[in-house]
């Protein structure tokens, strides 16, 4: 079929391509002067041509006064053909007219939904009586966690369509996971099949798992990875019909490896670099209240971001600790032209004469996702090109690669200095299994010199012995001189030359002894200042609730939430001896969930016990050792205090080189 046949058909299940009955309204409609036209009426063009008349409810023009004389013949035969052709469609079932965009919403409830509602809160935002569903199908299918707090039956896969009265059940399918490609292929064909539109639109819910997938069943534990992803879209209608526009409702998502997979089935993508935080207050998806007929994607994309936007600043306005916005506006078709210039780039970089350098930048530069897990390991990609530009002295290529990023970034929106719209896997902090994971699925799916380059720099950094402290490996690395207190409080450690050369980070560990066997953590920190060959650890203050130690890492305190039917595990972000935010605790992948500690009868924080033997030797905390020290919050009140170091502590310092492989000072008592 020609491209300028394209407004004049539509596709049809049952009939590849079947003609549209629009012209003939349209030519009656114009006939009549001053009558208001529907937009369903109106082909794409037309409507596209008068859409400022067509906004003032108006349309007016002139029929040849030559017609008229034919009038007496033409409208009984037009009614005749009229009713016929409403008979036939009837009969064989295409009666059906076709709405302007069908908005699709994969949601996957997991313990978001299970722990702390946020799936319910999500759901309640979408008010049918507020969205334009004579232009619009809004279809839900919904599953994937332990339970909800609202209409949805976890003992199934539900599928809804909202209505002016709210959503209503469809269909339901058996509980399967919907981390499979099969699960979210069934929903796409339904959805096309049934909800027929010029456009259609795709929401993701749930968790992101940054470079690797989406969609973290919380029944199954198993997820959406990029490839299965790409098999779902792959094997449904929209392999050869492309989504309008793509939104990410889900952590680390903006990122190049999974632009790459959607730039074959969707024209536009909405997702966010860092933590896409939920909570109660961040309402975003009533956004869909403000989609017009002649809504394009970009307007669709801008809509949420303004609204993601808008709620972010006011929960910034009233709490202490401030959550960020990343979102971006992709243009897909540009992906193809990034990839190219990227690969081009990347090529010019020398890892072995640079390692060093390549290593000290990545290092220092932001991780998204760091204040929750080391696993993810994406960086901004703009801010990798410019940097491995410098480096190799290629900046007209990394330009090259920079011009092209601009390109494809529509439009972003950023609380930060350090993002720009898209992020790009690089394996540093990671555990080695969390890097494998990554490469093995990069290698499986694409072909291209910016994966051979992240292999080759792990290649490296892996070559070390990654000697980790443990009880099943004695034989780790020491660090040549021993912790020094100083007068101030202070602890230090002078490191050789050799050390420093190969310095890229740091951190230190207090524990407080318990018993023979049993060792507190009481604080672990990152907080180290490298000045010549000197590592100082100023600030050896101990964390206390209710005068009990409390283990503090890295500014954050690990606990529990109580009410009437729930307990919930959950992380503390202190700051100043008081509690600035409060998330859940999801164990195995970010949790963007933001809870309000207020709302919950209780808290509790936990201390981490470890076993420390004589040679400093120290296991993972075992957690069916945990003390739990009760906050009542009867009033709102944590009352958080510094230690007066009463009893035996210890400290211990590890030192990471630029191998990713650890040094560790001896055990030493500092009170």
């Amino acid at each position: 079929m020609d491209n300028q046949d394209e407004d004049l058909y539509y596709e049809d299940p049952k009939n590849k391509y079947v003609k549209k009955q629009q012209d003939n309204l349209i030519y009656n409609y114009n006939s009549m002067p001053n009558k208001e036209i529907p937009y369903n009426t109106v082909s794409p063009n037309y409507y596209n041509q008068n859409k400022n008349n067509y906004e003032k409810g108006k349309i007016s023009s002139s029929r040849p006064s030559s017609i008229l004389r034919y009038v007496k013949v033409i409208i009984p035969v037009l009614l005749l053909f009229v009713a016929l052709t409403y008979l036939l469609l009837v009969v064989f079932g295409f009666g059906h007219s076709n709405k302007r965009r069908t908005f699709m919403i994969y949601m996957v409830g997991s313990d978001l939904e299970s722990k702390s509602k946020q799936g319910t809160f999500s759901i309640e935002d979408i008010v049918g009586e507020n969205i334009d569903l004579d232009n619009n199908n809004i279809v839900l299918m919904v599953g994937g966690a332990k339970k909800w707090h609202n209409f949805v039956d976890p003992g199934e896969i539900g599928i809804y369509e909202l209505t002016s009265n709210g959503f209503k059940k469809k269909d339901a399918l058996p509980v399967e996971s919907m981390g499979a490609s099969s699960t979210l292929e069934t929903f796409l064909d339904y959805s096309y099949n049934n909800y027929k539109a010029e456009y259609y639109d795709m929401i993701f819910w749930n968790h992101g798992l940054g470079a690797i997938g989406i969609e973290q069943d919380e029944l199954s534990k198993d997820f959406l990875t990029i490839n299965e992803l790409n098999t779902a879209f792959k094997n449904s209608e929209f392999i050869n019909d492309k989504l309008e526009i793509t939104i990410f409702y889900n952590c680390l998502a903006s990122n190049l490896h999974l632009a790459n997979i959607m730039k074959n089935y969707s024209q536009y993508m909405v997702a966010s670099e860092e933590i896409f935080y939920l909570s109660k207050v961040l309402n975003r998806l009533n956004f869909l209240e403000k989609v017009e007929p002649y809504s394009t994607a970009y307007d669709i994309g801008h809509l949420f971001i303004e609204q993601s936007d808008k709620v972010v600043k006011e929960y910034n306005s009233t709490h202490t600790k401030k959550i960020d916005s990343t979102l971006s506006i992709i243009d897909l078709n540009k992906i193809d032209n990034l990839n190219t210039t990227l690969n081009s780039f990347i090529k010019s970089i020398d890892i072995d004469k640079n390692y060093y350098e390549i290593s000290n930048f990545r290092r220092k530069t932001h991780t998204y996702g760091l204040s929750q897990t080391y696993d993810y390991d994406t960086i901004d990609l703009h801010t990798l090109v410019e940097s491995l530009g410098k480096i190799s002295n290629n900046e007209k290529a990394s330009k090259k690669v920079l011009d092209s990023l601009d390109e494809a970034i529509n439009y972003t929106s950023n609380l930060n200095e350090y993002s720009n719209g898209i992020s790009v896997y690089f394996p540093y902090f990671g555990s080695e299994s969390s890097i494998e994971t990554h490469l093995s699925l990069f290698n499986k799916i694409f072909n291209d010199s910016y994966s051979s380059f992240i292999n080759n720099f792990y290649q490296i950094r892996s070559g070390a012995k990654q000697a980790k402290r443990s009880v099943s490996n004695n034989s780790y690395n020491k660090l040549t001189n021993n912790i020094i207190k100083n007068e101030d409080g202070s602890l230090s450690i002078i490191l050789t030359e050799e050390e420093v050369k190969n310095y890229q980070g740091a951190n230190i560990y207090l524990f407080k002894k318990i018993n023979e066997e049993q060792y507190e953590l009481i604080l672990q920190s990152d907080n180290l200042l490298l000045t010549n060959n000197i590592l100082t650890f100023k600030n050896n203050n101990v964390l206390m609730a209710n005068n009990v130690p409390i283990s503090y890492v890295n500014k954050t305190v690990f606990g529990k939430v109580y009410d009437n039917s729930d307990d919930l595990d959950v992380k503390y972000t202190i700051e100043n001896n008081k509690i600035v935010e409060t998330i859940l605790d999801s164990n195995d992948y970010i949790s963007s969930s933001l809870l309000d500690y207020n709302e919950y009868n209780s808290i509790s924080f936990m201390n981490l016990r470890y076993k420390l033997f004589e040679n400093g030797v120290f296991n993972e905390y075992f957690k069916d050792s945990i003390s739990k020290e009760e906050i009542k919050n009867k009033d709102n009140k944590v009352v958080l205090s510094i230690d007066n170091h009463s009893g035996e502590y210890f400290a211990l310092i590890e030192m990471m080189d630029m191998y990713n492989d650890s040094y560790y000072s001896n055990v030493e008592i500092i009170h």
